[in-house]
């Protein structure tokens, strides 16, 4: 028995799998286009993502300033407070909310002079907890703004700032002392200066990522598809092949 080929099958085999090379090339190309596209576009999330910082020192005063064992609550209270403020208490709780909002209001032409038109005129109780972030060490504590723009994030934190620096008392503002009255005093004062907002890197970095990830699953789905279409095509070839004769 003998196989008897057309001289074109080759050709033709090979004209199909270029044909459906190109095709899982330019599927690959578009998909690896659409994830650099969501990744450079302006409306992009990462664009909107500022962040400004500022860090403040708590002070306690309890009892006397001259027994060590006074002192000793003091600090302890001082901690204590920057720990709740690091865990979001503060920034959840009402009395805290009330306050930015009414200090943003009061003060925003002020703040619009400084940091330009798109601060925000009033924020909802939700943002502002979702806005503010805070890391302590000690008696000293990060606070940290997050906002869709930089105006936002510096009146945000200028106006959040003035608030924990200008309480009597700062266990009026944290949700388990609201209200409580006391003659011992815990107040915070600026430690250095304000970083102002700039895109936030961890936002940023997320974004890289997923850029990355996006990339490698249309490699992947490019070469899938490379591989079945260079199947399809070998089948296709061979399917056009003529039937072996006998002599």
């Amino acid at each position: 028995m003998q196989a008897l080929t057309s001289p074109n099958t080759g050709v033709r085999f090979a004209g199909a799998l270029a044909q459906r090379l190109w095709i899982g090339l330019v599927l690959t190309v578009v998909v690896a286009a659409g994830a650099l596209f969501l990744f450079v576009r302006p409306a992009a999330s990462w664009r909107h993502a500022y962040v400004a910082t500022q860090v403040v020192r708590i002070i306690a005063d309890v009892g006397s300033a001259s027994s060590s064992y006074d002192a000793y609550l003091a600090d302890e209270e001082a901690n204590g407070l920057a720990r709740e403020m690091a865990n979001g208490a503060f920034f959840s709780s009402v009395a805290f909310d009330d306050t930015i909002t009414n200090t943003l209001q009061a003060q925003h032409s002020v703040l619009v002079s400084r940091f330009g038109a798109d601060v925000p005129a009033s924020v909802s109780a939700s943002d502002i907890a979702a806005a503010f972030s805070a890391a302590d060490s000690g008696d000293v504590v990060r606070v940290a703004c997050r906002w869709s723009g930089a105006a936002g994030a510096n009146a945000l934190l200028s106006a959040a700032i003035d608030v924990l620096t200008g309480s009597d008392d700062l266990r009026t503002l944290n949700p388990p002392n609201a209200g409580i009255e006391t003659p011992d005093e815990a107040r915070a004062t600026p430690v250095g200066a304000v970083t102002a907002a700039q895109l936030d890197s961890s936002a940023q970095d997320a974004a890289q990522q997923d850029l990355l990830t996006r990339t490698v699953l249309s490699a992947l789905f490019g070469l899938a598809g490379v591989v079945l279409l260079a199947g399809l095509s070998f089948r296709s070839a061979a399917a056009r092949m003529p039937a072996s004769t006998l002599p």
